[in-house]
């Protein structure tokens, strides 16, 4: 599936006007569209060259984006590395931006939501519930552990 464009250069700026890449997922896409793995090299360093492609202006958007949408450092994380960010500009974002309290506000809000949404009772299958939920949504085992041991009717609050 070749790109519209004629050489690998202006198909990775087609890629980058709908949604910011990372290198990889830029690399990946320009392979699958059949574009020789030297261009796609040239193009990549052009890219970053000129502060087009930028993975940890990527990571920091993504990261801020993600955590307005009430995901957990451990979601946020994984989802980076997949995407292909490297362990250590993602170490470094996390420790920038994210501390303790705000990722327990964060659970918080969510737990809230949670059990408003189910209208649970403060029973042990509730808290089990919300404890899996919480740890799917990406949220430390301090953090949940934290969240569980307050009182659920201070959550629901």
């Amino acid at each position: 599936m070749k790109c519209q464009k004629k050489n690998s250069y202006d198909c990775a700026l087609n890629l980058l006007s709908f949604r910011a890449h990372t290198e990889q997922e830029l690399r990946v896409k320009l392979h699958k569209r059949g574009y020789h793995r030297d261009d796609i090299e040239l193009t990549v360093i052009k890219l970053k060259q000129y502060k087009i492609l930028d993975d940890r202006l990527f990571a920091e958007a993504y990261a801020k984006s993600r955590s307005q949408k009430l995901l957990g450092l451990n979601a946020i994380r994984t989802q980076l590395l997949n995407k292909g960010v490297g362990r250590d500009i993602i170490q470094e974002i996390i420790q920038k931006s994210f501390d303790q309290d705000s990722e327990f506000k964060k659970a918080k809000r969510l737990a809230v939501k949670y059990m408003a949404s189910r209208k649970k009772t403060a029973g042990e299958d509730g808290i089990k519930k919300l404890a899996y939920f919480l740890l799917r949504k990406g949220y430390s085992g301090s953090v949940v552990y934290k969240i569980t041991k307050t009182d659920v009717s201070e959550v629901c609050e």
